[in-house]
């Protein structure tokens, strides 16, 4: 493949907050030398992401009209406004001739589906390939899809510094993502309140993200959590790095997924994780190996969970060397040489 012959399509990424933005600073820092990339997206009200769409179609036009170089355009989706945008521009890569990969990140893709199946099945169908994040997703596009035209590739992580978690006093749990009810945020407190008792002399409970839709600061509050849960609100960079050296077990007891960053990233800190048994979770996290699984919305679970690692720091070792061994396989290298594999088979068909 000749450099610069695959154009990315995503969101604005640099200085946008959530998984796919993250799914794509990781590919242009880690997985691209240099990688060619259109912004379709942006944050902000409704008429400033409708004009940016309409600036978008057009640069995106000028683009493939211009640079001939372009063979392969990549697009990075989610679901229901998401998709139906990528499939604007999917169509618009086919009449130029392009290649087209449309690679799908969310974990509700399959509730959208349900709502809108000939819609997604005619966007699908137009796409030369398109993109899993894991063998459970794989096994779900392949009953609305080509099965031939799917192809596996996990999100990218780079390696955390080596460190050195020393556990002393309380174990410590860390909820890293959008602090929303999708996400099980207020599964987690709820349960924390239920069981304050016994959790206040074994367990310490920290949250980061924007707060979406659970009020989290008033509700600690009235709760009167503050000696078992700390809001940090959200975080990037090296405070973000500074949640998993500081942390023992993630917390993610979500009601839908793909594929989580914030797993990988943790397994990558050698974090065992409590995880909801949904999406491509149950294809990363494995119970009682490198974690624990739970069903969405069961709270008993949860806590009895939390438990099994608060009672027992010789688990939590033995899970996160686990936890760090599965991360090797979503590397940056090794996802470079996936999209290489199917870069240069795509170049090649007609």
């Amino acid at each position: 493949m000749r450099k610069n012959s695959v154009l990315q399509v995503g969101c604005s990424h640099r200085h946008s907050r959530g998984g796919i933005a993250q799914v794509l600073n990781n590919y242009e820092n880690y997985v691209f030398e240099d990688m060619r990339f259109l912004a379709n997206s942006c944050d902000g009200p409704k008429i400033i992401k409708a004009l940016f769409l309409c600036y978008a179609v057009v640069h995106f036009v000028l683009k493939l009209l211009c640079c001939r170089s372009i063979k392969i355009v990549h697009i990075h989706t989610s679901s229901y406004f998401s998709f139906r945008r990528s499939v604007l521009f999917a169509r618009i890569a086919k009449f130029f001739n392009k290649k087209v990969i449309m690679h799908v990140h969310s974990g509700k893709f399959s509730m959208y589906y349900a709502e809108y199946p000939a819609f997604v099945e005619k966007g699908l169908a137009i796409c030369d390939k398109v993109l899993a994040l894991t063998p459970a997703w794989k096994d779900f596009f392949s009953s609305i899809v080509e099965p031939s035209k799917i192809e596996v590739v996990p999100n990218p992580v780079p390696p955390a510094p080596a460190l050195n978690r020393k556990f002393n006093g309380k174990v410590r749990f860390l909820f890293l993502g959008f602090v929303s009810r999708d996400k099980g945020a207020m599964d987690l407190l709820e349960m924390i309140v239920g069981h304050k008792g016994r959790l206040a002399k074994k367990a310490r409970f920290t949250l980061c993200g924007n707060d979406v839709d659970c009020n989290v600061g008033k509700y600690i509050r009235e709760n009167h959590l503050g000696d078992l849960v700390v809001y940090r609100g959200w975080v990037k960079g090296e405070e973000k790095q500074k949640m998993f050296n500081n942390n023992d077990v993630l917390v993610l007891p979500s009601y839908a997924e793909g594929l989580p960053m914030t797993i990988i990233e943790a397994m990558t800190n050698a974090m065992p994780v409590i995880a909801s048994n949904v999406g491509g979770v149950p294809d990363i996290v494995q119970d009682e190996y490198n974690g624990i699984l739970i069903n969405a919305g069961n709270q008993n679970e949860l806590f009895a969970a939390v438990m099994k690692y608060a009672n027992n720091r010789d688990l939590i070792k033995a899970h996160s060397e686990a936890a760090l061994a599965t991360s090797k396989s979503y590397s940056p290298v090794q996802v470079a040489e996936q999209l290489k594999v199917i870069y240069s088979k795509l170049s090649t068909q007609q």
